[in-house]
């Protein structure tokens, strides 16, 4: 089996501590600097403080630049190391993925097999009328695609969800007519049978309270109208009454034939514009006739 062998020995290869002055420059810089951590800087001494400041930075740059360097020369030979390694994946890379191509073909094809049962043991378990509420692909399950889920537990839960939207159907075949097609799509939607009662609960609340509301507004719409009509009695002047006056005596008639006898008729009546009107047209239609006086 092949295998990275190193044939350096990293112990002796690589010393275990880098060693430098590194007292000596904490103790002489703690010195020197603690003049600059007790630095009161004044207006007149700016110029000095700023030729300061650039002595530290130059300082610091240098140190750090020293450090770098080490880093640099310390890591070549792993540097070199490492992109030798990169060159070995690279190559172990290729292979892989060739062989992860094949096996997610394989697993594809495999779930393409396994799907064509599932459909065939949705059709046998699932009655028509439950297939148009639970079409395969809103209740496939992506475990059952699984090469670890037997076709017999996949046949389970079919079962279940036929046996389950059938006692829902006939739970919802109880709500009102007025609200069954409501309440059903609801069911549909959700694949809920409480929150589709809950919906048809909500439906009559809802309808409820408009009845509540229209019977206030026509109540008070009635109430208006009375009012309305009140004021404008109130307003009206006292009907005009028309006097009609009717004198009765007997005329005498000599006709050629024998015919009805008539009579002569004054009266008076007391009456409104309305009932004038009526008995205009009661005179009209027995034909009498008359005269104004």
């Amino acid at each position: 089996m092949l295998e990275l062998r190193v044939d350096t020995d990293l112990q002796k290869a690589l010393p275990s501590v880098i060693d430098f002055n590194f007292e000596e420059l904490k103790t002489e810089l703690a010195e020197r600097l603690d003049h600059y951590n007790n630095l009161v800087v004044t207006e007149d001494g700016i110029k000095d403080a700023k030729a300061d400041r650039a002595k530290l930075n130059k300082l610091r740059t240098a140190i750090d630049t020293r450090r770098k360097d080490i880093k640099k020369e310390y890591l070549k030979p792993y540097d070199e190391f490492e992109g030798k390694i990169k060159e070995l994946t690279v190559l172990i890379d290729k292979p892989i993925k060739a062989i992860d191509t094949q096996l997610a073909d394989y697993e594809e094809r495999r779930k393409e097999a396994k799907l064509e049962k599932v459909r065939e043991a949705y059709e046998e378990n699932i009655e028509p009328t439950i297939e148009e509420i639970i079409p395969l692909q809103r209740i496939l399950d992506p475990k059952w695609l699984n090469a670890t889920t037997s076709m017999k537990s996949v046949v389970e839960d079919l079962t279940g969800w036929n046996s389950r939207v059938n006692a829902d159907l006939l739970a919802l075949d109880t709500v009102e007519p007025e609200y069954q097609a409501a309440v059903k799509a609801k069911y549909v939607d959700t694949l809920d049978v409480s929150r589709a009662l809950a919906h048809r609960d909500e439906l009559k609340a809802a309808e409820e309270a408009f009845r509540a509301r229209e019977a206030e507004k026509k109540a008070r719409e009635e109430e208006r109208l009375a009012r309305e009509a009140k004021k404008a009695a109130e307003a009206q002047p006292e009907p005009q009454r028309q006097t009609l006056k009717i004198e009765t005596e007997e005329k005498v008639e000599i006709p050629t034939e024998p015919a009805e006898k008539k009579y002569l008729l004054r009266l008076e009546f007391s009456v409104t514009k309305e009932q004038a009107i009526a008995l205009r047209e009661f005179i009209d239609q027995n034909q009498i006739e008359y005269q104004k006086i």
